[in-house]
């Protein structure tokens, strides 16, 4: 085994993944964490035609840019279907988009990082930004085909992009689809697994056969999905509420399947636990959704807007660090 004092960041990810003993818990977030995240840029040749449009053609707008929100979609490009046949998708293989990490990489494999490539959003948040939020739900249910050409656009430039980014020297792809609700899933798990399932796993087949982990962000609660992303084949769930979900029968199942990348609940535990419980509190979480041989990333969560106290992260962070499980 491996002496921990000589295991690289990317050594101790890969061994929490595959359930091979790290030794350590890896941390996604923080200073010195093991992960390092590169992001897909624009193509070098895209013009927004107003200020505010993204590469989908949806129009933005925060009132609340400060705080790093990006604020919610004002115009839908395909509100209105009449427009659908001369929509064009983003084109994956635009010049521009993973080219200038190229040394990005070389540095990060020479620091021993874990390299995780954002495809970015996924068909959750994509369709209700391209249709509209009700739109896109009614359509599930009378329109079917219009959602099935949403999908084929959306999954053809995430499938395009893995494969981009399966040329540098990465280890995951990480995408951003949030599933559910804070009750459970948002609509029917029958309609999911008709119209969203197939299409996952064909995008994380492609990406396993490039030699490519597959990490998921997702809120909410997801015990309903939890199976069927584990089938479909995620490797890592990244959720930062795990108050919704953690005491649910389905992680009982499938604790030593799959990883969960996750931290103190950020909208109950984090605001509501002193700083003198949150060792304890921590070390119990990983103990709960993971084993000795692997299945717990730390991350947590810094952006200002929660007013979570820097002194507790810090805290959780440390808890990380330290936790073994012969202790």
């Amino acid at each position: 085994m491996i002496k921990e004092e000589r295991m690289t960041g990317r050594d101790a990810v890969l061994k929490t993944i595959e359930f091979k003993y790290p030794g350590r818990i890896p941390t996604v977030k923080g200073e010195s964490a093991d992960i390092s995240m590169l992001y897909y840029l624009p193509a070098s040749d895209f013009v927004a035609p107003e200020h505010g449009m993204d590469e989908w053609g949806c129009l933005w707008k925060s009132l609340n840019s400060d705080m790093g929100d990006q604020g919610q979609v004002i115009r839908h490009p395909l509100a209105d279907w009449n427009t659908s046949s001369s929509y064009r998708f983003p084109d994956p293989n635009a010049p521009g988009r993973v080219e200038k990490f190229q040394t990005t990489v070389k540095h990060l494999v020479e620091e021993g990082k874990f390299i995780c490539a954002s495809i970015g959003k996924g068909p959750m948040h994509l369709l209700a930004d391209l249709r509209g939020f009700e739109a896109f739900l009614l359509d599930m249910m009378e329109y079917p085909e219009r959602i099935g050409f949403m999908l084929d656009g959306i999954f053809g430039f995430l499938l395009g992009l893995t494969e981009r980014f399966s040329r540098l020297d990465v280890d995951a792809i990480w995408i951003w689809d949030d599933q559910a609700m804070q009750t459970g899933p948002l609509f029917s798990m029958n309609l999911w697994c008709r119209l969203f399932k197939p299409r996952y796993a064909e995008l994380f087949r492609f990406a396993h056969a490039r030699g490519l982990k597959v990490f998921m962000h997702t809120c909410g609660h997801i015990g309903e999905h939890l199976g069927h992303l584990v089938e479909a084949g995620v490797d890592v769930i990244d959720n930062k509420q795990p108050s919704l979900w953690m005491d649910c029968p389905e992680v009982k199942q499938l604790k030593g399947k799959i990883t969960f990348s996750t931290c103190l609940d950020i909208q109950t535990t984090m605001n509501n636990i002193s700083e003198s419980e949150v060792e304890n509190a921590t070390h119990k979480l990983i103990r709960t959704l993971s084993l000795p041989s692997g299945g717990f990333l730390g991350t947590c969560y810094l952006n200002p807007d929660l007013k979570i106290r820097q002194e507790k992260t810090l805290l959780m962070l440390e808890a990380f660090k330290t936790f073994r499980w012969n202790s």
